[in-house]
Parts: structure tokens; sequence; C-alpha cells
């Protein structure tokens, strides 16, 4: 039984009634606040790019000023920018612009669009080859990076946050991540488009906001097949999604023939067939990547994805380019959380990405939200659900009751990876010895070859080091302890 809550102060009431009337009105954009936020990028030159821009910016109703028109000299339809050109042409004009137009300290999200690439290629380091980053997530970063890099793989300050990111931006002025960056993109159709716009595009934008009343929402988790085929780091990550989500009040299914959802969780390449209906506002997560590169002039698995869950209802998809390292994967127990929490699409999508400057894109208004719930007060307390109030839990995102802790470091075995103590998570690329420079992984894999038994490699407590061990280092890797 959940304990009734004090009145909340008048502050937070209000806050919470202006953002209920925020999401009332999605259909024509929120304009409360949105307009000192969002710099709408578009490719000059490219009309459907243009279009988009211009469309988005009356949705939200913002002034012409915050659609920035961008000269590219890449050939139209190219989905990678070298590094120097993206400095020059992109990085660069932004920040311009945001000089010029004295919004450089209200702008807080930009939005790309259809027509600029899809991900920057950065080869200047002979010693390293080539590395590739999304697009979005590299201006994520914007100026924020170091070594006059345009891009690089840093912890997230803001994953697993709760805070809005209006919020979080005023505690962290510097932080690594400076911009929520979201995309709108789709094919357009012949003789269904208006204005250039393309119409599943335009749909998914007009797409009405979800009802409080409309019941518990339901969401759609699916793996890549039987529980016995299914791969044990797709179970890490979806398992925790049905306990999570039941204490907000929603529902999880992983047969929802019949069911019409609110959003999906995929952890295979290929969508379900047949693919499910989905209501308003039809968020998908994707913990596979998918290629922004077209093959033989037909459209990329990444376009053609997009296009087919905008078809189906969605509003929202937070995706890979690529297949992505097990430890950028967005963490979709975070990211559900966050969107029952009343966050909104693109604060939930950050909110779930361990990583900065990674492969994660994520296509859609990034201000829809679900109607804000009234909290049980024990789930503020305890964002986990174990039991143990946050203050007292020595693993607070993640279940474990038992607060096993070996190493009597004071975090529970489950969320702490780093065997070496040195506040890090991490790897000496194979190398295991000298000992001093073994990384964490290395020392976990050896153990789980060889022995002997070490009760502190074993993070979930089941009498043995193995192969989900090592996959929650490598889902661990590049962080502190703890999270």
């Amino acid at each position: 039984m959940h304990r009734s809550r004090p009145p909340r102060p008048i502050a937070q009431r209000l806050a919470a009634h202006l953002l209920a009337a925020c999401i009332l009105v999605a259909t024509q954009g929120c304009s409360l606040g949105a307009r000192d936020e969002v710099l709408v990028l578009a490719r000059r030159g490219d009309a459907t790019s243009i279009a988009i821009a211009r469309h988005y910016a009356e949705h939200l109703g913002l002034p012409d000023e915050r659609v920035l028109e961008l000269a590219l000299t890449i050939p139209l339809g190219a989905q990678t920018i070298d590094a120097e050109t993206y400095r020059a042409e992109i990085a660069d004009a932004i920040e311009r612009h945001l000089v010029l137009d004295g919004s450089g300290e209200d702008v807080t999200r930009l939005v790309t669009t259809r027509g600029l690439p899809l991900e920057v290629e950065d080869c200047r380091d002979e010693t390293q080859g080539c590395r590739r980053a999304a697009l979005d997530a590299a201006l994520a970063q914007l100026g924020r990076t170091a070594d006059e890099r345009v891009f690089e793989q840093r912890p997230n300050p803001y994953f697993r946050s709760t805070w809005t990111f209006a919020r979080f931006r005023d505690r962290n002025e510097t932080s690594a991540l400076r911009f929520l960056v979201t995309r709108l993109t789709a094919s357009p159709v012949d003789g269904r488009d208006e204005d250039g716009v393309p119409s599943p595009l335009r749909a998914a934008l007009a797409r009405e906001a979800r009802s409080a009343e409309a019941g518990a929402p339901v969401w759609h988790v699916t793996g890549p097949g039987s529980d016995d085929d299914e791969p044990i780091a797709g179970r890490l990550l979806l398992d925790p999604i049905a306990t999570r989500l039941a204490s907000f009040g929603h529902e999880v299914c992983d047969d929802c023939e019949g069911t019409t959802a609110t959003g999906l969780v995929l952890a295979r390449t290929e969508p379900p067939e047949p693919l499910p209906e989905l209501e308003s506002p039809g968020l998908i997560v994707s913990l596979v990547g998918h290629s922004p590169r077209a093959r033989k002039g037909g459209a990329s698995p990444f376009v053609r994805v997009v296009d087919q869950w905008l078809e189906r209802g969605a509003t929202g998809l937070s995706l890979h380019l690529d297949d992505p390292f097990l430890a950028e994967v967005a963490r979709p127990d975070a990211q559900l959380a966050a969107w029952a929490r009343g966050l909104s699409a693109a604060e939930a999508h950050y909110a779930s990405l361990p990583l900065l400057g990674g492969r994660h894109v994520f296509v859609g208004d990034g201000f829809r939200a679900l109607p804000v719930a009234e909290l049980p007060e024990d789930l503020e307390d305890d964002r986990d659900g174990d039991g143990i109030p946050d203050p007292d839990d020595n693993c607070p995102v993640h279940a474990n009751p038992d607060q096993r802790d070996t190493n009597g470091d004071g975090l529970g075995n489950l969320c702490d990876a780093d065997v070496d103590d040195d506040g890090d998570v991490d790897t000496s690329g194979g190398r295991i010895y000298p000992l001093d420079q073994r990384g964490d992984l290395e020392a976990v894999t050896l153990t789980a070859r060889n022995g002997p038994y070490d009760p502190d490699h074993d993070f979930d407590g089941d009498g043995r080091v193995d192969e989900r061990d090592l996959l929650r280092v490598q889902l661990s890797l590049s962080r502190p302890p703890g999270r």
C-alpha cells in the first residue's frame, strides 16, 4: 500500500500544470520554452530539407532566425561528411549563428533534417585509423571536446537522469553534453506530399498527443527470437523493463498481436512481422544498428526502417547507425522509465545513453511526451524498485535487494564491474601484463576462462564467473561504476 503524499509546493504544482498544458497542445507544437530552445538545421539548395525545417519551425511557433540553412559542398544525398568539412561548414556555421543571433545561451536543442549527412568520419589521426560517429552525436558535444576533436566518446553525465534537461543545464553549464539533438527525416512520397514535406513525417508531427484517460500505456518488447535463441546481451538489456514499467503502472507484452501498443523495444535487425499498430506517442527503441549507407542506389536500411515505422504510427525512433559497441547501446529500461516520468522524448533518449560521441540518432519530434503521472512516494525514493531507498541502496539504478558487496567498497556487485577499483570500468585491449595495467575486462575474462572463482568478479551472484559477467563489464566500459 502506498502512503499518501503531502501537498507539493505551489511552484512545483504550477510547473506540472504548465507541462501538462504543453502536452495537451502537442499537435500544434509546444511553444512554452520551445521558442527559446530550438535551432533547426537545413541544407541550402535541398528543397525537402528546407521544407521540413520550415514546417517544424511553424509547428513550434519559432521565429525565422531559428532556422539555419547550411551551405554544404558534399554531394546531395551523401550520408558521410569528413571531419574538416564538418567543422568548417556545420560546426563553425552554427557557432557563428548563435553568436550573431545572440541566442547562444538560450538554444539547448538542435534539430537536423533530411539532406544533412547522417555521420561524421574522422581520419586525421593515423594511429587510430578512421573513426565514425553520428552527425547528431557530434553536434551534441559541439564545442565541448578536447584536442580539436570533432567528437569523442565520453561518459554521458545525463545518463539515467530524472531531471529535465533545462534543470540539468542550469547545474552543469560546461557539461560534455551541450545540446539535445534530434532529426526529422522521411522519404518523399509521390503524389502525397504537401509543400515538399514528406507526408509520413507531416502525419507524425500532427498526430494527437496521448490522453491521460487512454488507459495504461502498453509497450511491446521483442528480442531476436525465442528465449533459447536470444543472445544473453539482449536479455540483460530487456529483462529489467517489465519490472521498471510495472512500478509506473505501465504494461509490457512480448506478444502484442491484436493489441495497440504505445511503443516498442526492438532487439533485432528487422521489425517484427506483421508490424504492430502504434498509438500515440508511438516510441520505438531499437538496440541494433541500421546502416546509413545505401546499396545499389536504393534507400539505406536506416531510411527504410524510419519510413516503415512512421507509416505504422511512430512519432519518435531511438536508433543506432550500423552495429554499435555494446557499451554504447541505449539502455531501454532507462529510456522508458524517463518517458514514464514525463520527460520529453529527446530527454528520455539522452538519459538512456551511457556514452556520448557514438552512433545514436533520435528521429522525430523531441518534445513528444506522455501525460505526467503522479508517482507513488516509494517509487520517487527507490528508482530501481528493489525495496531499498536510494540513499541506502548500494546500487540505486539496478534492482539488487540482497545488496551483495563482496569487496566492501560500498557498491553492490551488480553495478560494480570496476574490479581493480581505479574509478573506471576499462579494458587494456587484450593485454594482460603487466598486472598493474590489466583492464577490468581482461581480469574478469581470465577468471571466467581459467579460474579460480573470485566472488568480486561474480556480479550477479550465481556462484560462477561466466559470459553474463563478462557482458556486464562490456556494458559498463568507459564509465565509473555504480550506474
